[in-house]
């Protein structure tokens, strides 16, 4: 006990406290700031002086569109809503427990997917009520996607790199604490 009672062990001793609650401080602050930015994809962000939609909401109404889609195509025989349906279940599973990337992947897969379903339901000779159908779920994914690509979220997720995660001091602790940036929806 009598090491600690001497000046430079007590000096030595003062500076890994105040080092390690400095880190420990920084770490938090970071780690709750690169939520904060992530969780604009769940519940919106506001961006130019706008409040968009979640990019997750949207999410949801491409596969709501996407079921209806695989629903439609059930009527006609020779027309497979398997990928479809694939790729719906892929993006809602990703929803509950993916990333921003991955949810992407998946985004893209399933519009991919429903594209290729519209041309072959629009080939067959479909009943009026089914084209309507076809037609109004072809406008929410299009819809969809267009408040998607005007969301702000990845520019939100840009400026806070920019101007927050990789600038000093930040972008120290980041990398001594494991802090790990936002992720961007693309």
């Amino acid at each position: 006990m009598d090491t600690l009672k001497k000046r430079p062990v007590a000096i030595l001793l003062a500076l890994v406290i105040v080092v390690g609650s400095t880190l420990l401080s920084s770490g938090i602050k970071l780690k709750q700031a690169c939520q904060t930015v992530t969780d604009g994809f769940y519940s919106g962000v506001t961006y130019g002086g706008y409040e968009h939609p979640s990019i997750q909401s949207q999410l949801k109404n491409v596969s709501s569109a996407a079921l209806g889609l695989a629903t439609l195509a059930a009527n006609y025989t020779g027309v497979d809503a398997s990928a479809v349906k694939s790729a719906r279940n892929d993006l809602d599973s990703s929803l509950e427990n993916g990333t921003p990337g991955e949810i992407y992947d998946r985004y893209t897969a399933l519009l991919s997917g429903t594209a290729a379903l519209i041309t072959d339901l629009q080939a067959q000779p479909l009943s009026d009520r089914d084209a309507s159908g076809v037609t109004q779920y072809e406008s929410i994914l299009t819809s969809a996607s267009g408040v998607i690509d005007k969301s702000g979220y990845n520019d939100t997720v840009r400026g806070f790199l920019r101007d927050t995660y990789d600038a000093f001091p930040a972008s120290f602790f980041a990398g001594l604490t494991g802090v790990s940036a936002p992720e961007l929806f693309e």
